[in-house]
């Protein structure tokens, strides 16, 4: 990475009331939250201070800058964006993924030899709330499909004979009534009818939650070996009698609720093989979520011709959009119809080795809990960074992976991880044990004090860099906690703040 680190010299003119703001500001770029919950609420030394500086500016560069788009007119990632963009809104993060899993399917004859020869294909995993437009995503990506020319499959029966395949009895019984019994005898038919996985370019399981469930562990040992490398002894999935045997090439996407009992699955095969993102509850994207609906409905003012205009209009638009990723599909394939092997520039390497390290330490502070599910999540983080780096390559016309494809991937994979480590963190972190970090840190300097809202809510922006909203939902916390007392005085009408 070519970020200039900062040293003290640098931020010497900053007092550490600034610091811990120019920190929080940080922050909120690269996780969108405020200091203190990145951090904690500890006392730290300006040296150390300086220190969550460096880290959060090497993360902060991996964001900030796009080179999706380095050469002359749209590329593949432009066109998917914009087409996604006429269907869904506020997901940004799951729009790129997608169009990554979809792009991954167009080289399946493609390797990437790392030792031994991987394959390029991409899995997802999409964790939200009901109602945030996850099966418009699906939609999106079976449109994709058909545009490149690709099967898709929706699952809707989680049955385990429909994944690999099975014997069909009734072709079975009329082999036999003709005394037909193999391919040599006359009027014989094969009565194995191939399973989904090893049948369909995209599998999609759109109510995943079963699938999920922990109790579904043969299932999930299915997918686990469905995504290993194409044509490996892993990658072979068998029937229990052992009759059908394949090895499957799809790309298998899942999209579910939120459950309570996710956690096995980042300490086990499944999901460290995917692209995991998780969405929290989010009241005001869902909001935005809704009034887009609602808004997406032609409407007119004085004549219903103008609705009607209005409907036409983006019609055109998305028919425009699917011709001309109709066009950059066969172009891509026309350039990649003879490549075997994706390449490396020398010194790529290096740069690759430096992203993957920051986003293995993607949040500083995890307790040995955490980083144990977290580990276990990011074990083959380079399997997938070289994946998604390799496609960046080959979507922008290349068979070799630079500087560029490398700063890409991380930046396409920082907000999957970011949102992995921070479901770990708060599935592993109790309330009362940062209440408990925030009460020891504010009584050293501030027991017996009685302050009024306002200048309690500038303790809280001095020490962690909490803005108003937040200061005002820790002085909540502490109070419904029985933290801090709520002093009243009558007589001068005036009402203080005191810690417990």
């Amino acid at each position: 990475m070519d970020y200039e680190i900062p040293l003290e010299d640098e931020v010497g003119y900053l007092n550490d009331e600034e610091l811990v703001q120019r920190i929080n500001e940080l922050c909120l770029d690269v996780y969108g939250e405020e200091y203190f919950e990145i951090f904690g609420f500890e006392e730290y030394t300006r040296e150390q201070r300086i220190y969550q500086m460096k880290y959060l500016q090497r993360k902060s560069d991996i964001l900030v800058k796009d080179l999706s788009s380095n050469r002359e007119g749209y590329n593949f990632l432009d066109l998917w964006r914009e087409y996604w963009n006429t269907r869904v809104v506020l997901n940004a993060d799951a729009c790129d993924i997608y169009g990554f899993v979809a792009l991954s399917q167009l080289f399946n004859h493609v390797r990437v030899e790392r030792g031994v020869k991987d394959d390029l294909r991409l899995h997802a995993c999409v964790i939200m709330p009901s109602g945030m437009a996850k099966s418009e995503f699906n939609d999106i990506l079976a449109e994709f499909a058909d545009i490149a020319d690709k099967s898709y499959y929706s699952v809707g029966e989680f049955k385990i004979n429909k994944l690999i395949g099975e014997i069909n009895k009734k072709i079975v019984s009329n082999n036999m009534r003709i005394n037909a019994f193999s391919k040599k005898d006359r009027g014989w038919v094969d009565p194995i009818e191939p399973g989904i996985l090893a049948s369909f370019d995209y599998v999609v399981f759109d109510e995943g939650e079963a699938v999920l469930d922990h109790k579904k562990i043969r299932i999930q040992a299915i997918l686990d070996k469905t995504m290993n490398r194409i044509g490996s002894k892993g990658n072979m999935i068998t029937s229990t009698d052992n009759r059908i045997h394949s090895n499957p090439a799809c790309s298998i996407v899942i999209t579910s609720y939120h459950l309570d009992t996710y956690t096995h699955l980042f300490k086990k095969g499944l999901f460290p093989r995917m692209i995991v993102y998780v969405q929290p509850e989010d009241p005001i994207k869902r909001t935005k979520t809704s009034e887009y609906i609602v808004s997406a409905i032609p409407s007119f003012v004085d004549d219903i011709s103008e609705a009607e205009k209005k409907r036409k209009d983006k019609k055109r638009l998305q028919d425009k959009l699917r011709k001309k990723l109709k066009e950059e599909v066969e172009n891509l394939q026309n350039m990649h119809k003879d490549t075997e092997t994706i390449y490396m520039r020398a010194g790529v390497d290096e740069i690759i080795n430096e992203y993957i390290t920051e986003l293995r330490n993607i949040v500083p502070g995890l307790n040995p809990e955490q980083i144990e599910a977290w580990e276990s999540m990011v074990s083959r983080v380079s399997i997938n960074f070289i994946k998604v780096a390799a496609l960046f390559a080959m979507m922008n016309y290349r068979n070799y992976i630079d500087r560029e494809d490398a700063h890409n991937a991380a930046r396409l994979l920082f907000p999957a991880m970011r949102s992995v480590a921070f479901y770990i963190i708060s599935n592993n972190t109790g309330r009362n044990e940062k209440l408990n970090r925030l009460v020891m840190r504010l009584r050293r300097e501030y027991i017996g004090m009685r302050y009024t809202k306002e200048e309690w809510q500038k303790v809280f922006f001095k020490n962690f860099g909490a803005g108003e909203s937040s200061s005002e939902k820790l002085i909540a916390l502490l109070i419904e906690s029985g933290k801090m007392r709520v002093l009243k005085n009558k007589e001068e009408d005036t009402t203080v703040y005191m810690l417990s």
